[in-house]
């Protein structure tokens, strides 16, 4: 896979192991954004929990190197309560997508309209991608970044994808509505990102036009 490979140390990696272990139990009922789609079971709630702060963690030991400190919450919330961003460049609030394979970008469409829609609009102002390996049901530690995209330009790329249709170029079927990006749409000058973010404001959240909203 193409993108910077960031290793964490054995300390960092235990904690993210106990923090999946622990939230698993608060967010198992949380599935694809959709009500008619079953919970997970605790395992793979913990697995795909353990996936994604790996990569959170990664994301944030990598940009330290350019100046951001953005700590990963570790904080253990109520039954179906999460983050309101994941990491922050500046006043950039940037949700992390991690996966163990695969080269789409993907988020559910119910699950960004939620976000919209809670009292205060919650929509992230830019998205990162991330590829987290995987022993099993264990994260080995090392993380891919693939790259990273504001929201309004993942929302012009992106593709509509229905409940049952298949991931392009794959033959997994999807439990729920989707917008798909592919990983060559993202930018991966991490410079040239921090820049960015440090010089402008996050695109206006109230503004920004979410495709397909009226299914």
């Amino acid at each position: 896979m193409n993108g910077i490979e960031v290793r964490l140390t054995e300390v960092e990696l235990e904690k993210c192991r106990q923090f999946a272990k622990l939230s698993a139990w608060t967010q198992q009922g949380i599935e694809f954004g959709q009500r008619d789609t079953s919970d997970r079971g605790i395992r793979e709630t913990a697995r795909d929990t353990l996936i994604g702060k790996v990569a959170e963690v990664a994301v944030a030991k990598h940009l330290r190197g350019y100046g951001v400190n953005s700590p990963v919450n570790f904080e253990i919330y109520g039954d179906f309560a999460g983050d309101d961003y994941d990491i922050r460049i500046f006043k950039w609030d940037v949700d992390i997508k991690a996966t163990e394979r695969g080269k789409w970008l993907m988020i559910e469409h119910d699950r960004l309209i939620k976000r919209k829609r809670q009292r205060f609009n919650m929509l992230p102002d830019a998205l990162a991608f991330c590829h987290t390996e995987m022993n099993g049901n264990d994260a080995s530690g090392l993380v891919v970044i693939n790259g990273l995209i504001t929201l309004p330009k993942y929302l012009e790329k992106a593709r509509q994808l229905q409940k049952g249709d298949c991931i392009p170029n794959t033959s997994a079927r999807l439990q729920a509505d989707n917008y798909a990006v592919e990983q060559g749409d993202l930018l991966n000058d991490w410079k040239t990102i921090v820049d960015y973010c440090s010089r402008n404001y996050p695109p206006n959240k109230g503004a920004i036009n979410i495709p397909w909203s009226e299914k």
